[in-house]
């Protein structure tokens, strides 16, 4: 019984590469509409191409895709959505989008470090790194899609530098208020 459902498989796998290479044709096929040509004219001349310059082909078109005007490296995507899982993990994607708005921000503003590792990491900034959170941080989904739709531009207009979730703070008092996206309040100056 075995060895007749194997030779089954055989053939129908076979009947399928038949099929696969020796297509049904039309049956008003006509002889003289074949053109034969030399077997030299017949392939395509083709460039060969090492594996070194598919890699910076590849480098090249994802240095195309830039967020905020500059690249983020995926070391870097990971510190974003590491510092935002810390900051806002329980406020949604949209909360954690805030807070990688900022930190980009912070990168293009002059008064702040010029890498997104350096804004992360001044001294006093932001509380999960002190506390530690920071490096307990696992991306979900929704900080996935937070990041998603940072790259896509979705929060290019975000003019947010602050932000901040306590009662009294620097903040509330020297910057303008732009809203609340969960428990954080955010603010530009």
């Amino acid at each position: 019984m075995r060895r007749v459902f194997a030779w089954g498989i055989i053939f129908a796998y076979l009947a399928f590469l038949g099929l696969l290479l020796f297509p049904v044709t039309n049956s008003s096929f006509n002889e003289k509409e074949l053109k034969y040509e030399p077997v030299e004219k017949q392939i395509k001349p083709y460039k060969e191409i090492s594996t070194q310059e598919i890699m910076d082909k590849l480098v090249r078109e994802s240095k195309e895709e830039c967020i905020k005007g500059f690249e983020i490296t995926y070391d870097e995507a990971q510190m974003l959505m590491r510092i935002a899982m810390a900051e806002a993990g329980a406020d949604g994607k949209d909360g954690m989008a805030m807070v990688m708005a900022v930190v980009l921000n912070r990168v293009n503003d002059d008064r702040f470090p010029d890498s997104i590792e350096k804004v992360i990491f001044q001294d006093g900034q932001f509380s999960p790194i002190s506390d530690g959170r920071y490096y307990k941080a696992e991306p979900d989904v929704e900080c996935h899609l937070a990041l998603a739709e940072i790259e896509m531009g979705n929060y290019d207009n975000v003019d947010a530098l602050y932000f901040e979730n306590a009662s009294e703070s620097w903040q509330s008092c020297n910057c303008i208020y732009l809203g609340t996206v969960g428990h954080h309040r955010f603010y530009k100056n």
